[in-house]
C-alpha cells in the first residue's frame, strides 16, 4: 500500500479525510487495528470505522479466502455500514483506482451491493454470510 492515497474520483462530499485515517493509524500502532472517526456531512453522525493494518489484512484475507488484504480492508470497513468509493479509497490508503478495481472484483463475486446516486457509487455488504464471520474477526482482533 502506498504512502499516500490519490484522489482521482470526484466527490463533492467526500467525508473522511487523508489526515484522520493517518493519526488513526499512527495513534494505534504497527499491526494493530485502527479505528478512524468518521463524520457523515449528509446527516452529521459521527461513528467509527475499523481500519485493520497490513498484517491484519492478510491474516483476514487467508482466513476468508479472499484474493489479497485489500479485499479484506474494504470488507471491514463496510461491516454494518455503507460507505462511497472515495472514502473507501482514503480508508483504505491505496490509489482509488486500484480501490475500484477490488470493489467491483468483491461485487462480481457477490460479497457487495452497489448503490449509485448522482455523484458516487455506494458499496456495502451483500447477504453472503461474510459479514457477520468478519464481524466475529474483527471483534478479535480488537
Amino acid at each position: 500500500m502506498t504512502d499516500q492515497p490519490n484522489h482521482a474520483v470526484e466527490c463533492p462530499i467526500r467525508c473522511l479525510a487523508p489526515s484522520d485515517v493517518a493519526m488513526a493509524r499512527e495513534r494505534a500502532g504497527p499491526g494493530r487495528l485502527a479505528w478512524i472517526e468518521y463524520g457523515t456531512k449528509a446527516c452529521g453522525e459521527m461513528e467509527t470505522i475499523p481500519r485493520p493494518s497490513e498484517s491484519q489484512c492478510v491474516r483476514l484475507a487467508e482466513d476468508l479466502s479472499l484474493d489479497g488484504p485489500l479485499e479484506a480492508c474494504l470488507l471491514a470497513a463496510l461491516v454494518d455500514r455503507e460507505l462511497c468509493e472515495a472514502d473507501l479509497a482514503t480508508l483504505a490508503w491505496i490509489p482509488e483506482d486500484e480501490t475500484l478495481s477490488a470493489l467491483a472484483r468483491l461485487e462480481r463475486a457477490g460479497h457487495l451491493r452497489r448503490r449509485d446516486d448522482e455523484y458516487m457509487h455506494h458499496y456495502r455488504h451483500a447477504e453472503s454470510g461474510l459479514e457477520s464471520r468478519l464481524r466475529a474477526r474483527l471483534a478479535a482482533l480488537d
